[in-house]
C-alpha cells in the first residue's frame, strides 16, 4: 500500500496530467482503503489552500447618519426646494411611484392651493382630511428634479436653482458631515467607590419600587376582599328582608282587614226543641172532720191543691260563630250590632267605609275587651 506522501505526489502529478473528469472516473475504481486515503489527501490540500487565501477586504461604508460627499449637494437642493414649496407653494409636477411588482409608474401630482394658512395639494381637502395634504420630503425629491435636473441641465425653474447655488456653501456641508462623524460618546471613568454608591442607589430605588408595587397590590387585594364582603353582606340582608316579607305575608295579623259577608249568616237564633210539658199533680188529703169546730180551725190553713200545669221555658242556645282562617275579617252580629271579626277574635266596627278597632272578643266572658291594641296599626 502506498504511503500518504507518495499518494499526494501521485495525485498532484495526476492532476497536472489528467483532467478532472478522468480523475473522477478513476476514483470510482478505487477500493475502500484507497478512497479513505484519497479523501485524507484531498482534505489536507483543501486546508492548505484555505490558509494561503487572504480574506477579502471589508467594504468601507460611510458612518451612519452622515451624507456621503457626492450626495451632499443634491440633498441640500431637495431641502431647499421643500422649504420653498412649504413657504410659497408649488406647481404641478410628475413623480415616479414604484409598485409592489417593482414596476415604475409616472404620477402627475397637482399644484398647491392656499388653505387654512398653509399650502396643500389641490383636491386633498376632504371630509376625512379637513386640513389637506402638504408636500413631503419624497415629493420634494421629484419636485426638485422638475425644477432643475443637474444631469440633464434643464428644468422648469432654473432661477430657483441659481438662488440655491448662491446660498449653498460646500465647505459648510463638509464641516457639518465631519462634525457628525467625529462626534463620539463621552466616556466618563468612575472609581470603584463611586460605582458601589451608584449600585446601592439603584438597588435602593428598585427595592422602593418593589415595596410600592407590593403595597399597591395588597391594597387592591384588600379593597377587592372588602367589596366582596360588602356584596355578600348586602345579599344576606336582602335575603333576610325577603324572608321577613314572606313571613309577614303568611301572618294573618299583618294582612289588611277585609269585611267578608258570611255565606250563610244566621238570621235568627236557633231555638232548642221544646221539651215535653211535665204535669205535676198534687193529691188532696182529706182528713175526717172530727167536729165542726175542728174543721173551722183547720179551714183557714188547709187549702185545696188544685192540679196545675207547669211548663218549662225553652232555653235559647246561641249558635257557635266561626270563620275560615284566611286572615280576613268576616261579618259578625253581636248583641244586635254588626261587627267584623276574624279567626283570631279581633273585632272591628265598619263605619263610613273604614274599619274602627273595637277590641278582642272573649268567648269566656262573652264580651269585647278593648284593652288590646289594633294588630293592623303601624308601629
Amino acid at each position: 500500500m502506498q504511503s500518504t506522501q507518495s499518494m499526494q505526489s501521485d495525485a498532484s502529478s495526476t492532476c497536472s496530467e489528467h483532467s478532472i473528469d478522468s480523475i473522477l472516473s478513476s476514483v470510482k475504481g478505487l477500493s475502500v482503503n484507497e478512497l479513505m486515503q484519497t479523501m485524507k489527501v484531498v482534505c489536507q490540500a483543501m486546508e492548505k489552500k484555505t490558509k494561503d487565501t487572504k480574506p477579502a477586504a471589508e467594504k468601507k461604508t460611510a458612518p451612519k447618519g452622515v451624507t456621503p460627499p457626492q450626495l451632499r449637494k443634491n440633498h441640500a437642493w431637495v431641502a431647499f426646494v421643500l422649504a420653498d414649496a412649504l413657504q410659497y407653494g408649488w406647481e404641478a409636477f410628475d413623480a415616479k411611484e414604484t409598485k409592489r411588482d417593482k414596476t415604475v409608474e409616472i404620477v402627475n401630482m397637482p399644484g398647491s392651493i392656499y388653505h387654512d394658512e398653509s399650502f396643500v395639494f389641490e383636491g386633498s381637502v376632504t371630509e376625512k382630511c379637513a386640513t389637506g395634504k402638504q408636500v413631503t420630503q419624497k415629493d420634494a425629491m421629484s419636485l426638485s428634479k422638475h425644477y432643475w435636473s443637474v444631469g440633464e441641465q434643464k428644468g422648469a425653474r432654473p432661477e430657483l436653482y441659481q438662488a440655491f447655488l448662491d446660498v449653498y456653501n460646500e465647505d459648510d456641508s463638509a464641516e457639518a458631515a465631519v462634525a457628525a462623524s467625529a462626534a463620539k460618546p463621552v466616556v466618563v471613568r468612575k472609581t470603584a467607590a463611586e460605582k458601589k454608591v451608584e449600585k446601592e442607589a439603584v438597588d435602593e430605588k428598585k427595592a422602593k419600587e418593589k415595596a410600592e408595587k407590593e403595597k399597591k397590590k395588597a391594597d387592591e387585594k384588600a379593597e377587592k376582599e372588602k367589596k366582596k364582603a360588602d356584596e355578600k353582606a348586602k345579599k344576606m340582608e336582602e335575603k333576610a328582608e325577603e324572608k321577613a316579607k314572606k313571613e309577614a305575608a303568611k301572618a294573618p295579623k299583618n294582612t289588611p282587614v277585609k269585611l267578608v259577608k258570611a255565606a250563610t249568616p244566621p238570621s235568627a237564633p236557633v231555638k232548642a226543641p221544646k221539651p215535653a210539658t211535665k204535669l205535676v199533680e198534687t193529691d188532696v188529703f182529706e182528713e175526717p172532720v172530727a167536729s165542726i169546730a175542728a174543721v173551722a180551725a183547720v179551714a183557714p190553713i188547709a187549702r185545696t191543691l188544685k192540679k196545675k200545669k207547669e211548663t218549662v221555658k225553652p232555653l235559647l242556645v246561641e249558635p257557635v260563630w266561626t270563620c275560615p282562617e284566611d286572615g280576613a275579617a268576616h261579618a259578625w252580629e253581636f248583641k244586635g250590632k254588626l261587627y267584623a271579626r276574624n279567626f283570631e277574635n279581633d273585632v272591628w266596627s265598619p263605619e263610613d267605609d273604614d274599619m274602627k278597632w273595637c277590641g278582642k272578643y272573649c268567648p269566656e266572658t262573652n264580651t269585647i275587651d278593648d284593652s288590646f291594641a289594633d294588630p293592623t296599626a303601624e308601629e
